[in-house]
This record gives structure tokens, C-alpha cells and sequence, in this order.
């Protein structure tokens, strides 16, 4: 990325550099003259400036050895990548890889716990079961309590109507007896 310090020294030629490249790899600033870059070409590069390497970064660089190759080894072609292709570069490769590997352990996190919800849910299922089991025991229950009263209001009637028979009758037998 392209920016402008009052101390920078050139990673070159050691000049106090005012506006010029840096170097995404090493740092370094470094005067248009100086990186292999003119200006106007970098300002073209609009997004990939911060991506920008200078030459000694570039040259000193391994290459991608091709991933068949890698393989046929037995290496892991994502373990070994360094990549510069003048825009991409190693660090921001192993950045990426990084995060990877980071988003990996969280997925590896979510999967431990959807295996802990998938549990919550089927424990909650089998109290389901259980609880509509109950309710259907307690319903019951009710029901069979609710005829019991029935019954219980219709003997109620039922003593009431005798009470009111016998002292119908026991009056009756006064009067009479009178």
C-alpha cells in the first residue's frame, strides 16, 4: 500500500522516503524509483496494493511446487502453500490458512453442540411422551372422579327425596296417632 512518512527510509536506497510503495511481505517503503513500480501503474492496482511485494520479496520466494506433485510425495499441499504471484503473498496465504484452521475449531465446536441439541431435543421428546402419558392418567382420573360426583349428587337427591318422604310419613303417622 502506498504511504506517505516523514521518517521512512527507503528499504533500498535508505533515502527518507515521502510517498511511495510498501511492501506487504518485508514492510518495507520504498521510493517508485527504487521498488521497480511507477506510480501510475501502482495506483492501478487499485484493491491489491496492500498485496504489493517488492522484487527482493518476489525473487526470494519458493514457487508452488504443482499440487499432483506435492501429492504423489505424500505432502499436504495446503501445509506447504507459499504463494507469490506479485499480488498474493505467503502472508497473506498463512492468514487465511490461520483463520481456516480457527474457523475449523469453531466448526468442530458446532458440531459438538448440535450433537448436544439434537439430545435436548429427543430428551424433550421423551417427556413429552411421558407428560402426555400422565395426562391422559390424570384426565382419566378427573373423568372418573366427575361420574363419582354425579353419583354422589344424585344419592344426595336421592336421601333428600327419602328425608322428605319419611317426614311426610312421620306426619302423617302424628296426625293419625292424634
Amino acid at each position: 500500500m502506498a504511504t506517505a512518512f516523514a521518517s521512512s527510509r527507503c528499504a533500498k536506497c535508505k533515502e527518507v522516503v515521502g510517498y511511495g510503495p510498501e511492501c506487504f511481505s518485508c514492510s518495507g517503503k520504498f521510493h517508485f524509483g527504487c521498488s521497480g513500480i511507477t506510480e501510475r501503474v501502482f495506483e492501478r492496482l487499485e484493491q491489491n496494493k496492500k498485496n504489493w511485494s517488492c522484487s527482493s520479496c518476489r525473487e526470494n520466494k519458493p514457487k508452488l511446487a504443482p499440487i499432483s506433485k506435492q501429492l504423489s510425495q505424500g505432502k499436504d499441499p495446503i501445509q506447504n502453500i507459499d504463494v507469490d504471484c506479485g499480488l498474493v503473498m505467503g502472508k497473506a496465504v498463512k492468514l487465511i490458512l490461520a483463520k481456516i484452521s480457527s474457523l475449523e475449531t469453531q466448526f468442530a465446536a458446532f458440531q459438538s453442540l448440535q450433537t448436544n441439541i439434537k439430545q435436548v431435543v429427543n430428551d424433550i421428546a421423551e417427556l413429552k411422551t411421558i407428560l402426555d402419558s400422565r395426562i391422559d392418567e390424570v384426565t382419566n382420573k378427573v373423568s372418573d372422579i366427575d361420574s363419582r360426583v354425579s353419583l354422589l349428587e344424585v344419592a344426595k337427591k336421592d336421601v333428600t327425596d327419602l328425608k322428605a318422604t319419611v317426614t311426610e310419613l312421620l306426619e302423617r303417622d302424628d296426625l293419625i296417632s292424634k
